[in-house]
């Protein structure tokens, strides 16, 4: 029987703070958490997600705690995290500007 494909096709984020991969095919879903749930706190929520660049190998996310994280897709581990600080509320929308 052959295995199914491990790459992750969509990646989640919750209202937790936990990102997921999913891999959706036909022959099993397949999902992972890349939190660590004991080291989450509730500011951390996932309230908006996009792809960083067009090669999708990055994924960008904006916590209710104005910090923005980066996860790499390739490497499947956080490769940044920065406090934005700006206006109020939590961030609900992502674009990468001037790289």
């Amino acid at each position: 029987m052959e295995e199914p494909e491990q790459d992750f096709n969509v990646f989640v984020g919750t209202e937790t703070g936990i990102l997921k991969g999913v891999n959706l095919n036909q022959k099993a879903v397949i999902h992972k958490n890349f939190h660590k749930i004991k080291a989450l706190e509730s500011d951390q929520e996932i309230t908006s997600i996009a792809w960083g660049e067009e090669a999708q190998t990055e994924v960008m996310m904006g916590l209710r705690n104005q910090t923005i994280r980066i996860f790499d897709t390739d490497a499947m581990a956080f490769v940044s995290s920065r406090k934005i600080n700006v206006g109020e509320g939590p961030i609900v929308s992502l674009a990468r500007w001037d790289g």
